[in-house]
C-alpha cells in the first residue's frame, strides 16, 4: 500500500545482490498506457524532473522506458545501449555527465497484463552485464506484486487517471472521458 516503502525494498534487494547505485528513482505507471502516475526516489539523482520528462516524452534518445517495455528483457544500461559511447545520448550529456554519473540502468516492470512500474538507477561506474541480469531477474516478480497491489487496492473509476494529449504549443489536442470528468470537477471546486 506504500509505493515508497515497496520500491525502497526493491532497491535494497538490488543493492544487496550486487547492483550498486548512487541514486534511484521509481515510478508507478498506468498499466494500459505506461504513463507515469506516481514517482519517488532515494539518493542523488541527475538533472531534474522536468528535464527527465522532456527527454522521455519529447526527445529522441537511447533506452527510453517505452521502448524498453517492448523488449523481451525490459532492462537497459545506457552505456551498453550506446555501444560504450554514452555521449551520444542527450540525457547523458545534459543530466548524467554534468552531475558526475557514469551510467543509468533502467528497468520496466511489465507482464502480459500491463506495464506496472519502472526504476532508474544511477551510478558513478558503468553497469556490467551481470548487474543487468540481476535487475532482469526482478522484472517478473515485481510486476506481479505491483499488479496484485493495484488489484487489492480495488482502484475505483473515481481514482483512475485521465489522459490529455497536448501539441507542441501546449494546446489540448484530445482527451479521454475520465480527463473530462476531472477537468469538470476542478472547474467546480476552483482547483
Amino acid at each position: 500500500t506504500d509505493p515508497d516503502r515497496y520500491f525502497a525494498r526493491v532497491a535494497d534487494l538490488l543493492e544487496n545482490h550486487g547492483v550498486p547505485f548512487v541514486g534511484v528513482c521509481w515510478h508507478l505507471t498506468d498499466p494500459a498506457t505506461g504513463l507515469i502516475t506516481w514517482t519517488g526516489h532515494r539518493g542523488t539523482l541527475p538533472g531534474d524532473l522536468v528535464s527527465a520528462f522532456e527527454n522521455e516524452f519529447l526527445e529522441d534518445d537511447a533506452a527510453k522506458y517505452g521502448e524498453i517495455a517492448s523488449r523481451r528483457t525490459p532492462v537497459a544500461a545506457l552505456v551498453t545501449e550506446t555501444g560504450g559511447r554514452p555521449a551520444g545520448s542527450a540525457r547523458y550529456r545534459r543530466d548524467l555527465a554534468p552531475d558526475g554519473f557514469a551510467d543509468e540502468l533502467r528497468i520496466v516492470f511489465i507482464d502480459p497484463y500491463g506495464r506496472w512500474g519502472s526504476m532508474g538507477l544511477f551510478n558513478d561506474e558503468v553497469y556490467s552485464a551481470e548487474e543487468q541480469a540481476v535487475a532482469a531477474a526482478l522484472v517478473a516478480p515485481v510486476a506481479h506484486a505491483l499488479r496484485q497491489a493495484v488489484a487489492r487496492a480495488g482502484l475505483a473509476a473515481q481514482d483512475a487517471p485521465g489522459a490529455i494529449v497536448l501539441d507542441g504549443e501546449d494546446r489540448v489536442r484530445t482527451y479521454d472521458d475520465r480527463a473530462a470528468e476531472l477537468l469538470a470537477g476542478a472547474a467546480t471546486t476552483g482547483v
